[in-house]
């Protein structure tokens, strides 16, 4: 019996069909129309890396960063089939970082489309053109626009490429005259052929009227002018310490940016100014550090990024005095810039976009609801004797970074946050309300306990340094990331969240009285890089004379002992303080030739699986060479002890501890 099928049928499986057979040519004849189109002629004209304020606007009215593409030919392009990322090489479709453009996207003659690096691409053709990128502001990325792929259709061509210094906030950099020099732009010649826009001259145009919604599109860009001066960029890198005894100079080195070269002919001006209860004392001047010279990041991939360095010192001062001071310069062109950068008024902030912490924050007249962000200056009390009622409260633990050692069930997930743990060593109750956090020195106003915060005597409180705390009200286009709202702290439940986390590649945390007691340095502690699921933890228990341990796993809200286990580095086998390829020489000779035994099995246990094989061998060969998975805690870098238990001998002392 034969099986009729229907006209409408038929036609369906024909178009399957014929689509099979000629989608391989279509492709081809898309590329040939694609290749034949002269992108020689294509520029990157224009780059906004770190965008507050400038416009266009997106169709959200959210500021991105953005990059404009100038066409100098005399015909029409489709960007459709180029792509564009902020690697400096690739092999497109693999990097992930190579984005193609949108279908629609296309850009006159002698004219200019401006791309939205939004991180999302909701938003296409004649409304706006979105990319899912974004570009690093400290100067470690190109932008580079890439060609249509090759007939192997995999392979594409650079077409453009620019290495970006730093840029400022609201500062953009682009070619002056439209598409003028060569493409790609050797990093030598960049800053011959681009110049920086200051706030509000950057010229990525407006957006022309079109049926979007509430927002006006497309967004064609406009032409450059040529450019403006920059501020110098003034920031305070160290050299000194914020809890200075009484008569005791405060140093400080203060690093210095600018668009042309930082050093004394360009940057005549620089003084520390500073107050002593709340008397102006004469300026200081810095003196520009001659023989460290132009320090450049070209080692560090950051080709463009230049600056200086600058010391000097605020005169010792008396006990109890409060000191506050600021940073000061200016350029040959008069261009002014202090650290803090953008002070507060008196009598106002610190006040973060979000409003806190700090008084009296001043709200933005629009809808987003964010403050004015400002700075309040450095501070520090000379000579500050910590109360004898407060003798005992201590930053007793730190955890900087953990996978699975505390929980924090605070909100609507688990999380494995930063905390820190107290513990009141007196034997009253110790009142914390208006205390301050703070990851940053001569700034004690960083998170503050709020009213009915306190700590037991010989109690053990923790605070969860997890971005939390403050956070609220929260503006539409800021995500939540895992923050609860409302503001997660409770003092009566025992719940403590800042608005920051530490650093795990080094950072510090102070505990600063309140503003009453001059913001007096109560405890801290300054750490380098730190292993996962590894605390610092006081050594002797609530000592602040003590020294701080690594322990592994931590205690938190117990007491500190002191480890009976010794501390090594996985992947050092023959103990020489570090894991490298001479390690895993070592272990195969030991396991196959006769060689010598570890000092330590645990620190030769490298995939520490609770046994000395050929596989520890090839587990850190692998991650020396091809990428693979971290030698297990504690790691190579800081000694610890060995957080898994096992049947491997006890190591011996190597010296590396």
């Amino acid at each position: 019996m034969k099986t009729l099928i229907s006209f409408g049928e038929f036609e369906t499986m024909a178009k399957i069909r014929l689509g099979a057979i000629v989608a391989p040519y279509l492709a081809l004849i898309l590329t040939a129309n694609a290749l034949a189109q002269d992108y020689s002629v294509l520029r990157i004209n224009e780059v906004i890396a770190d965008n507050a304020t400038q416009n266009p606007a997106d169709k959200k009215l959210e500021h991105q960063d953005m990059v404009e593409i100038y066409n100098g030919g005399d015909a029409e392009l489709s960007l459709a089939n180029c792509a564009i990322s902020d690697t400096a090489d690739a092999v497109p479709p693999y990097d992930t970082h190579v984005k193609a453009f949108p279908s629609g996207t296309n850009i006159p003659a002698k004219g200019f489309v401006v791309v939205f690096l939004s991180g999302k691409a909701e938003v296409t053709g004649d409304c706006q053109t979105d990319i899912d990128l974004g570009l690093a502001k400290d100067g470690s990325e190109p932008v580079t626009l890439w060609g249509p792929r090759g007939t192997d259709g995999k392979t594409r061509e650079i077409i453009d490429q620019v290495w970006l210094p730093p840029l400022p906030t609201d500062v953009s950099f682009g070619r002056f005259p439209d598409g003028s020099g060569p493409a790609p732009v050797a990093v030598e010649e960049t800053l011959q052929v681009f110049h920086f826009y200051p706030k509000d001259t950057s010229t990525f145009g407006t957006c022309g009227p079109a049926p979007c919604g509430n927002f006006t599109a497309p967004c064609k860009g406009s032409v450059n002018g040529p450019g403006g001066n920059v501020p110098p960029r003034l920031n305070r890198i160290g050299g000194a310490i914020n809890h200075p005894a009484a008569g005791e100079p405060v140093d400080l080195v203060v690093q210095v940016e600018d668009d042309k070269d930082p050093i004394p002919s360009n940057i005549p001006s620089l003084r520390i100014e500073y107050s002593v209860d709340g008397v102006a004392q004469t300026p200081v001047a810095m003196e520009y550090d001659a023989e460290l010279g132009v320090q450049t990041g070209a080692s560090e991939g950051r080709p463009l990024h230049r600056w200086t360095h600058w010391r000097g010192s605020i005169p010792g001062q008396p006990a109890s005095a409060r000191v506050e001071f600021k940073i000061t310069g200016a350029d040959v062109d008069g261009a002014t810039a202090t650290d803090p950068s953008n002070l507060c008024a008196e009598g106002v902030g610190p006040c973060n976009e979000l409003g806190l912490p700090g008084a009296n924050c001043v709200k933005e007249p629009d809808p987003s609801l964010k403050f004015v962000s400002c700075s309040a200056p450095f501070r520090y009390t000379s000579g500050y004797e910590v109360p004898e009622a407060l003798r005992g409260l201590v930053i007793n633990e730190v955890m900087a970074t953990q996978t699975k050692t505390y929980p924090d069930r605070s909100g609507a997930n688990v999380e494995y946050d930063d905390y820190i743990e107290l513990f009141n060593g007196t034997s009253a109750t110790i009142d914390l309300s208006g205390f301050w956090l703070s990851d940053k020195p001569f700034e004690p106003q960083g998170w503050q306990f709020p009213a009915g915060s306190s700590i037991a005597a010989g109690a053990y409180e923790i605070v969860w340094l997890d971005n939390d705390g403050g956070r609220c009200p929260r503006p539409p286009g800021v995500k939540g990331d895992g923050q609860e709202c409302p503001d997660p702290t409770n003092p009566a439940q025992g719940a403590y969240h800042t608005n920051f986390a530490l650093d795990a590649d080094g950072d510090q945390i102070y505990l600063f009285a309140p503003e009453t007691d001059r913001y007096g340095l109560i405890h801290g502690v300054e750490f380098g890089p730190q292993a996962e699921d590894v605390s610092l933890s006081l050594s002797p228990n609530g000592d602040r004379n003590g020294e701080y341990l690594p322990t592994p796993g931590g205690t938190p809200g117990l007491p500190n002992g002191p480890s009976s286990e010794p501390l090594f580095r996985r992947g050092d086998s023959n103990g020489d303080c570090a894991a490298n390829l001479a390690d895993a020489i070592f272990l195969l000779r030991s396991l196959f030739q006769g060689g010598d035994s570890s000092a330590c099995p645990d620190a030769a246990d490298m995939d520490d699986n609770g046994s000395l094989q050929i596989s520890d061998a090839v587990y850190l060969l692998n991650y020396l060479f091809q990428g693979g998975a971290a030698i297990p805690p504690p790691g190579e870098s800081v000694p610890g002890a060995d957080p898994t238990s096992d049947s491997l001998d006890a190591c011996q002392d190597t010296g590396c501890g």
